[in-house]
């Protein structure tokens, strides 16, 4: 196994996040570009356009960047796969699915752990690194299934229909930015109702709410086809193939029982999202318009407001929803029933508690499956006596750093950086919530006195003030943040010198984090 330190299947899903098309702010990035320039040439020429004409004209240059775009990653990813196991066991895959014909098999040279799909008009194709490879190859019953979820994902996705929604995005995004940030109105005339406006405004929220739901959906009904052909769950497949974690038909069994018990956390958060969304959308709507006359252009650019804040609520609601369960995981009561006694993890406990800081820590070890492996949680303990999960430490590490010289420091590390991120997001906390209620109170204030095209005339003075209030301070503090781990390990490997030689056999032995973290390697080269 090529083993991964931390469990992060989003991080290995977003590792290469050009490939995967995760950068929906490069679409915003392209609209605000096109906008600018349009404004501009306009402005130059003194000419004024219909409407009309210009979605025209923006849906067309829309369409063509998205596919300067998607041949250009062709371009730079179209590295086929030549290791002849993977492509027999593929082979195996389209002939037990019948499908995956059209998908082609590329290689990555990357130090992270990349297994990842992307579909798109020009290719269809799966991203592999060489760790994911030897992976694969090493357990390939199970990671013939990986393979073959990752197939009907990309059979499943519509190619065609996404690169439509994107040139929507594009075209509503531009327009959006042109009105409200480049007083757009006056080079404009506007050749139809609001009738089709309206439509429009009605066929955005509800696609807003509408694709999320269709994806889960997809998402659920992908991995009921897998467990039905291959008699077993993809995502525990997944846990065995990439982290070497054999799963107990007890467990299996348990996960099933909550699973149809209780939705998913992702569906939950659907679903207030979506409440949320139709319950704001029309009384935003009415409060921007009950405050102006009933003219034309008011009227366009009320229904743009309400775009603006339905989104904004839909994202918030569902980001609130979903992630706060995961970000306090560490919260909950922690299951016992896989703990073990052994000597390794008093040890470990010891050393933690003899680190001169005021707080103190339990270490257990779990234990999941019938063989000998087994890996570490440490537990802070809190002042009212309950327990916080703050770490984990797989079965791999453990076993490859099976001595608490080696162990205990780069536990140490982790912990210390944990608490330098946890001060981090505390005073980042504090400057939103000064920054937030400042923007609330401005909008609402511009609104009262102003009213809406008022708001909109200064909205580009109040963003600018709201980001210096806020980006700077956040700026700062992620500086603050990287230099206080770096000096931190540089205290580590002062006071424990063998922590230089954990970092260098996780090194060797090509073990790897997930995206966003700092790699091993980066580490050592920071503290050489």
């Amino acid at each position: 196994m090529s083993p991964q330190s931390e469990l992060d299947f989003m991080g290995m899903q977003r590792s290469v996040p050009l490939f995967s098309s995760q950068l929906g702010s490069g679409l915003i990035i392209l609209a605000i570009f096109w906008a600018l320039v349009l404004r501009v040439v306009l402005f130059i020429a003194g000419v004024v356009i219909d409407f009309l004409l210009w979605i025209v004209l923006t849906i067309l240059v829309g369409s063509l960047m998205l596919i300067a775009w998607s041949l250009w990653k062709r371009k730079r990813f179209c590295n086929p796969v030549t290791d002849r196991g993977l492509l027999n066991l593929y082979e195996e895959v389209k002939r037990d699915l019948g499908k995956g014909d059209d998908i082609e098999l590329w290689y990555r040279e990357i130090d992270r752990q990349v297994f990842m799909s992307a579909s798109d008009i020009f290719f269809k194709a799966l991203l592999f690194s060489e760790s994911a490879i030897a992976d694969i190859l090493e357990k390939p019953d199970k990671g013939k299934m990986l393979l073959a979820k990752e197939v009907l994902k990309v059979e499943k996705e519509r190619p065609t229909t996404r690169f439509l929604l994107s040139v929507l995005g594009f075209t509503l995004f531009s327009l959006l930015e042109s009105l409200f940030l480049l007083d757009f109105i006056e080079v404009l005339f506007f050749s139809f109702g609001t009738a089709l406006l309206t439509i429009i405004v009605i066929t955005v929220v509800v696609l807003l709410v509408i694709i999320p739901v269709l994806r889960t959906g997809q998402q659920d009904n992908v991995d009921e086809i897998i467990e039905q052909l291959y008699g077993f769950p993809p995502d525990a497949a997944m846990f065995e193939v990439f982290y070497g974690l054999p799963i107990s038909d007890e467990m299996l069994h348990k996960a099933k029982e909550e699973k149809e018990e209780n939705p998913g956390q992702r569906r939950i958060a659907l679903r207030k999202a979506t409440i949320a969304t139709l319950i704001v959308s029309p009384i935003a709507f009415i409060i921007f318009y009950i405050s102006q006359s009933a003219i034309s252009i008011v009227f366009i650019l009320t229904l743009f407001m309400t775009i603006v804040v339905s989104a904004g609520a839909f994202i918030i609601v569902y980001m609130t929803s979903f992630m706060w369960p995961l970000l306090s995981m560490g919260r909950r009561e922690r299951s016992t029933e896989w703990d073990i006694q052994i000597p390794l993890a008093q040890e470990v406990q010891t050393f933690l508690n003899h680190q001169g800081d005021s707080e103190q820590f339990r270490v257990v070890g779990v234990k999941y499956s019938s063989d000998d492996d087994y890996g570490l949680v440490i537990l802070r303990l809190q002042p009212t006596y309950s327990e916080e999960s703050v770490y984990g430490v797989a079965p791999s590490i453990v076993k490859e750093l099976h001595d608490v010289e080696l162990l205990g420091p780069l536990i140490f590390s982790e912990l210390e950086k944990n608490e330098i991120e946890r001060k981090e997001r505390r005073m980042s906390y504090c400057v939103l919530a000064v920054a937030f209620p400042f923007l609330a109170i401005c909008i609402l204030w511009l609104l009262i006195n102003t009213g809406l095209y008022g708001f909109l005339t200064y909205l580009l003075q109040i963003l600018f003030v709201y980001l210096i209030i806020s980006l700077v301070p956040l700026g700062l503090m992620t500086y603050w943040k990287r230099m206080t781990i770096m000096e931190s390990e540089i205290e580590i490997i002062r006071g424990y010198p063998k922590y230089r030689e954990a970092l260098e056999i996780l090194i060797k032995h090509h073990y790897t984090l997930p995206y966003g973290m700092t790699s091993y390697k980066t580490r050592l080269e920071r503290i050489d």
